[in-house]
């Protein structure tokens, strides 16, 4: 994202000095205002799974002047059009794109960012396909199934060197102290372990 950065600032510069002389409009949301960093320097996001978990954080996204999110996917329909609706309401526009295939989606070069919040059996492979298609990830939790798959991540990000980031703050504050208190030993030996997840994502 820094080098593509440079790339626009360098070209609006060219493109000012070429520019002398001929009326132009900019409008105060291009510049920047509105509580918006400039366009040149803002994050372009795209939200892959927009439903129950997704359309909460993508609320949250929006928030930040950084972000500039432009486009929503899904296999439903239902979370399709919520999705986009949302994000068209937030900028009062209807630049949001809907795709029901991701690969269609990390395929477009202006994206720099992608938020993940499919089905967790997803996550991996749009993980390692998003990175390899230069973009940088947001996954919800679980990050991953196996430890193979996980590692197959990390390898991913390592390879195209890409930022990837995982959805554990809640996890941590929640069960972080308890974690930590059995590897001291507080507790005593420990024999067996056993965790209540929950049933499987209905996205």
């Amino acid at each position: 994202m820094i080098k593509r950065t440079i790339k626009r600032r360098g070209f609006l510069k060219a493109a000012a000095g070429a520019a002398i002389g001929i009326p132009t409009i900019i409008t105060s949301d291009a510049l920047g205002r509105k509580r918006r960093v400039p366009a040149s320097d803002r994050i372009v996001m795209a939200c892959i799974g927009p439903g129950r978990r997704g359309k909460v954080v993508l609320k949250e996204f929006m928030r930040s002047p950084e972000i500039q999110v432009v486009a929503v996917c899904d296999v439903k329909e239902k979370n399709l059009e919520s999705g986009s609706e949302r994000v068209n309401d937030y900028y009062d526009n209807r630049d949001c794109k809907q795709y029901k295939d991701y690969r269609e989606l990390i395929a477009r070069d202006d994206i720099d960012m992608i938020y993940c919040a499919t089905p967790d059996h997803w996550h991996a492979q749009v993980v390692i396909d998003s990175c390899k298609a230069g973009k940088d990830v947001m996954c919800e939790k679980p990050l991953t199934l196996t430890l193979g798959e996980g590692r197959k991540m990390v390898n991913a990000a390592r390879q195209y060197s890409r930022v990837v980031s995982g959805g554990s703050k809640r996890v941590l504050q929640d069960y972080g102290a308890d974690a930590c208190a059995a590897r001291s030993g507080k507790f005593g030996k420990i024999l067996a372990a056993y965790a209540a997840p929950g049933g499987p994502s209905r996205h």
